[in-house]
């Protein structure tokens, strides 16, 4: 393999270790390198004024991101989350 891109292979796996690290510092990393990510709204909400990078694509059906949320057993899982914040959790999805 020739070193340029030998060079090029390693900075990429470089970038790929740093979005392990979780959604902020992968987004500051883009941002650092003037590079493209995927990231959700929540977190470059709250980078935004830290950051340069802007929005190039939203609200496309591709890009959804669904959550759910699964009831489960208290007696099967005593520490999780309590029925009573479960149900206040469920109350706050639109």
């Amino acid at each position: 393999m020739d070193e340029g891109r030998h060079q090029a292979n390693r900075s990429l796996v470089r970038g790929l270790r740093k979005g392990l690290a979780g959604n902020a510092p992968t987004l500051r990393y883009a941002d650092e390198r003037s590079a493209y990510t995927v990231m959700d709204r929540a977190t470059f909400l709250t980078l935004r004024n830290e950051i340069k990078l802007v929005v190039l694509v939203e609200k496309d059906e591709a890009l959804l991101n669904y959550i759910s949320l699964i009831p489960v057993n208290p007696k099967k899982f005593p520490r999780s989350i309590t029925r009573d914040d479960g149900i206040c959790q469920v109350a706050h999805i639109p």
